[in-house]
């Protein structure tokens, strides 16, 4: 009867039971520590003092078990949280420096790119060297198209004057820029001073015309010629003249270069 009395007495101050299942301990300790009273107000016998003791101990015990464990400090498992963070983050460094790696180029990469350096500079060599070259040829022409207007123009000026055909040709060569002696009207004469006698092709201003041992004239276009000595007086005219041959065509002023 006593123990029944025991584990029956609720402490003065607890007025409801506390129900939460996260306080077993609080509860447990309350009903635990709590002094048993004797029916009668008598003092507890000593059997009952020892199986207090013995719950009290009990009590306790359970509350280091429950409450110690939680605040332990627990050795971090392999797999734990902490240990995957840090497996990743030496995988992601480790990734990270991969494509770094992959990134830098190879001996091979380089060579090629050196290659490609040297033949876009070679080509951009080339292709200044032929504008210049072109620019020169430009210029070439532009000057022998002036020559050989400049020898039209001075076999013109001299329609009207008294003198002969040989003479014609010789003060308008002088006038181009080709200096001539006495010339008469063999073809030798004109390709000695650099003329090219022309076999094809249709005739251009400032053409030689030669009838070897006859006449010579300075084509002027349009199927006329500067003639000297031709007609009573031997006066110079800018005329079509029929001989009966063809002549030789000796060009000095040639746009092909």
């Amino acid at each position: 009867m006593l123990k029944q009395n025991v584990y029956q007495v609720r402490p003065e101050s607890e007025s409801t039971e506390i129900t939460r299942t996260d306080q077993p301990d609080s509860t447990l300790l309350g009903r635990m520590s709590a002094r048993p009273q004797h029916p009668h107000g008598a003092a507890a016998k000593p059997g009952s003092l020892a199986r207090f003791g013995i719950a009290v101990a009990a009590a306790l015990a359970l509350i280091v078990g429950v409450a110690g464990p939680a605040q332990a400090d627990v050795p971090e498992a392999p797999g734990s949280q902490t240990s995957q963070t840090s497996e990743a983050a030496d995988t992601t460094g480790a990734d990270s420096a991969e494509p770094a790696a992959a990134s830098a180029p190879s001996a091979a990469q380089l060579a090629a790119e050196k290659k490609a350096k040297a033949l876009k500079k070679a080509k951009a060599a080339k292709k200044a060297k032929a504008l210049k070259k072109a620019k020169a040829l430009k210029k070439k022409k532009a000057r022998i198209k002036k020559k050989r207007k400049k020898f039209v123009v001075s076999a013109l000026k001299q329609v009207g004057a008294y003198q002969d055909c040989t003479r014609v040709v010789e003060r308008a060569l002088h006038y181009a820029g080709i200096k001539t002696g006495d010339l008469g009207t063999q073809v030798y004469e004109y390709t000695s001073l650099g003329g090219k006698r022309v076999k094809k092709g249709g005739l251009r201003p400032g053409d030689v015309l030669i009838w070897p041992g006859r006449h010579v004239a300075v084509y002027t276009g349009k199927g006329k010629a500067v003639h000297g000595g031709w007609s009573a007086g031997r006066t110079v005219k800018n005329k079509t003249l029929v001989m009966g041959v063809k002549p030789i065509v000796v060009r000095y002023f040639d746009l092909k270069v």
